[in-house]
């Protein structure tokens, strides 16, 4: 009998660096001074706030994914976002999680560029790798040949 759950959920660490950081609040800054020169203050301040809102929570609250027999959700901050098996054709594995990807490779070459945008990744994360793999496993092919992620940038 299978002992892989049925539902799996885990959460994953948003990695930061110290350039992400100055960035995030280099934006927000430039942001304020933009609309401070441009409106009242207390508008700068209300907008500044909105966009710090949007933008931070992302960055500070880890990332939670969800697999089941129906497909695999995420929340990212104030986003969430799920797709069914069907958008996925294979996956691919990597030390740091699997690439639910919606394209193959044709002979070696790298995926379309649109992978980008339709592909999700599942870091590992809190999860047990096996099981995640198993679920993943049950309703897409694992695409030979791939054990190290490409250069991405």
């Amino acid at each position: 009998m299978d002992e892989t759950p049925a539902k799996i959920t885990w959460r994953a660490p948003v990695p930061k660096t110290a350039t992400r950081t100055a960035l995030l609040l280099a934006s927000c800054g430039l942001i304020f001074v933009i609309l401070l020169l441009t409106f009242k203050l207390f508008l700068a301040v209300v907008v500044t706030a909105t966009y710090a809102l949007y933008l931070l929570p992302p960055y500070f609250i880890a990332l939670s994914f969800a697999v089941d027999s129906t497909g695999v959700g995420w929340r990212k901050g104030l986003q969430k976002g799920s797709r069914p098996w069907v958008a996925f054709r294979l996956y691919r594995r990597y030390a740091e999680g699997l690439e639910l990807s919606a394209f193959p490779r044709t002979a070696g070459t790298p995926p379309p560029r649109l992978n980008q945008y339709r592909a999700v990744f599942l870091p590992f994360g809190e999860s047990d790798p096996a099981h995640l793999e198993a679920i993943v496993s049950r309703h897409l092919p694992l695409e030979s040949a791939t054990t190290e992620r490409e250069n991405a940038v």
